[in-house]
């Protein structure tokens, strides 16, 4: 027997829910083998009321793993001194990168631990905090709205140098800047890394530029989301020529969704000619959209 038992004891109910989940009539220790039965436990236990600290604090020391239940674990052991700094990195560094999992934290769960780490980090050198801060935004723990609210979030945060920030923002968007001592960056990050990139002082013309020339392969579709939102944002700092021939380029994207925005930004700017053009369109989409739309003129004019 372990020792853990009278602490597995006292959440007995508890694990009895969890292995019905898991098509189980109770508790089987065997399944303490099972990390995401773990982190489910984990995840359970944090919403549960009437666990002595101690038992959590055992419990939570034990059964840690990289999922979202995990993260809560870690979170409840630092604001209680119960974790070096030794421990902190180690845990971030065994974290999962990866799309976002179910069951990943809400911003509401995750902003308060980013919050919290960021003020302990001050003072620390820069490898050590930029190491663990991306490791811990790639986290596939944290869901993807979360994790680019983190990154806005560590990115607007005073206490970091502005030379890091800067460094962070082109880290998260994949740049020609990015350091290669850092971890690649989710996906789920570039988009908020480029905008980040213009709210930190630089020119809204440079970093669409950055942006198009990423729009190939399996990230055209998030770099031209980027590209799309910066020219929407930004229409004063690009030249409109500038505008026309990026539209232009998202015209012969593969993603129809791409090209449907460009039609419909075409027509804003340049007019009726691109509903023509967006009719014979190879995707039934953005057909749709141009009928629609010259239906609407029609109307319009009658």
């Amino acid at each position: 027997m372990s020792q853990l038992d009278p602490a597995l004891a006292a959440i007995q109910p508890l694990l009895d829910q969890v292995s019905c989940r898991w098509g189980y009539r109770a508790f089987q220790p065997g399944l303490l083998q099972n990390v995401e039965f773990c982190d489910q436990m984990l995840q359970m236990l944090h919403a549960h009321q009437g666990i002595s600290e101690a038992v959590r604090t055992d419990l939570y020391g034990s059964y840690i793993g990289p999922g979202p239940g995990g993260l809560q674990a870690f979170f409840w052991l630092l604001q209680r001194q119960h974790l070096d700094r030794a421990l902190v990195r180690d845990y971030l560094s065994c974290l999962n990168c990866g799309p976002a999992r179910s069951g990943s934290l809400s911003e509401e769960e995750f902003l308060p631990m980013l919050r919290w780490l960021l003020e302990d980090w001050r003072g620390e050198s820069e490898g050590l905090v930029l190491d663990s801060l991306c490791r811990l935004l790639n986290s596939h723990a944290v869901s993807a709205r979360a994790r680019c609210a983190g990154l806005r979030l560590a990115l607007g945060d005073e206490g970091l140098p502005p030379e890091w920030r800067t460094r962070v923002a082109h880290w998260a968007c994949r740049s020609n800047h990015n350091d290669p001592d850092l971890p690649l960056a989710n996906e789920e990050l570039h988009r908020t890394g480029l905008l980040e990139c213009v709210r930190l002082g630089e020119p809204p013309d440079q970093v669409l530029d950055l942006a198009v020339s990423q729009m190939q392969g399996e990230g055209e579709e998030i770099a031209g989301q980027a590209v799309l939102e910066l020219l929407q944002k930004f229409p004063r700092e690009i030249s409109r020529e500038r505008q026309t021939e990026v539209l232009l380029q998202l015209r012969e994207s593969h993603r129809s969704g791409l090209r449907r925005r460009a039609f419909q930004m075409l027509e804003q700017s340049l007019g009726d000619e691109w509903i023509h053009l967006g009719l014979r369109d190879r995707d039934a989409a953005v057909r749709s959209w141009a009928m629609q739309r010259a239906q609407q003129r029609k109307a319009h004019i009658a």
